[in-house]
């Protein structure tokens, strides 16, 4: 266009002196259509700013902002992951809590009846790794009322111990209610390994627990790091593409200007060549 325009500039200069040129109206009638449809080219091109590199800059954007909310909604899926983990771990603390203090109950009924009655043997409590609490403690109900005969394997001592104490006294024996002294000491072994392994566990559990939350502690100031991150990023890519449309809406205003000018230019060599003519 500026290098059209440049011709008819030079034109008149040059072939200004011979008169009788017909052609020269027929030649100034096509540049004036020329000039509004490159304009309204232009303009058309973009309704926002006016110009096709817009448009692909705000596709641009509005692609990386459709990233991040992508790395947001992940990062929200695994804070919730870790939160439902944490939750786990404390279900586990409370079961292990209330197991210990069902243990803390058998054994304190265990010595009140060894106090009241020293001649009967403690409860099998060495297998309550692998039954409920509830037939732990029917099992030991039912040692001390010395209903049934107690597994060997299931006491933690040898089988030729097979009734208590005062049973055996019915039959007049008068050296057999020693025996439960005797046989006491491995049970109470058992229940003192059973109680260390408790406490262990219960450590275990505690130091888990703990750690989870350090875990969660530390996810939640990544997620809100990356979080702010993110957002300081769209606003920097935002500002980025504002200053970009305004330098562009600038020059697209600087063009046609410069468009009208070109045009006033051609409208006055046009009435000198109609004057001239």
């Amino acid at each position: 266009m500026s290098a059209f325009h440049s011709n008819h500039f030079s034109q008149p200069q040059t072939s200004s002196p011979p008169r009788s040129q017909p052609p020269s109206p027929a030649i100034s009638r096509k540049p004036l259509p020329a000039a509004p449809s490159h304009s309204h080219s232009t303009s058309t091109s973009c309704p926002s700013c006016g110009h096709a590199f817009a448009s692909s800059a705000a596709e641009d954007a509005q692609r990386m902002i459709n990233d991040l909310q992508a790395q947001v909604k992940l990062l929200n899926s695994k804070a919730a992951a870790a939160v439902d983990k944490l939750a786990d771990y404390e279900d586990e603390v409370r079961a292990l809590r209330a197991e210990r203090q069902q243990r803390e109950v058998a054994e304190s009924i265990v010595q009140q009846q060894q106090q009241q009655n020293p001649n009967l043997p403690p409860p099998p409590l060495s297998d309550g790794r692998n039954m409920p609490p509830q037939q732990s403690r029917l099992s030991s109900l039912r040692s001390l009322l010395g209903g049934q005969r107690r597994n060997p394997s299931d006491s933690g001592i040898d089988g030729s111990f097979t009734l208590p104490g005062y049973a055996q006294t019915s039959f007049g024996s008068a050296s057999q209610p020693h025996l439960p002294f005797s046989s006491s000491e491995p049970t109470l072994h058992s229940l003192q390994s059973d109680l260390a392994s408790e406490r262990e566990m219960r450590l275990k559990a505690e130091t888990s627990l703990s750690q989870t939350q350090l875990e969660l502690e530390d996810l939640t100031a990544q997620l809100f790091g990356q979080a702010n991150e993110m957002v300081a990023e769209e606003r920097r890519a935002r500002s980025k593409l504002e200053e970009r449309v305004r330098i562009l809406e600038r020059r697209e205003k600087e063009k046609g200007e410069r468009l009208k000018r070109l045009e006033g230019r051609v409208e006055r060599v046009e009435r000198v060549r109609a004057m001239v003519g």
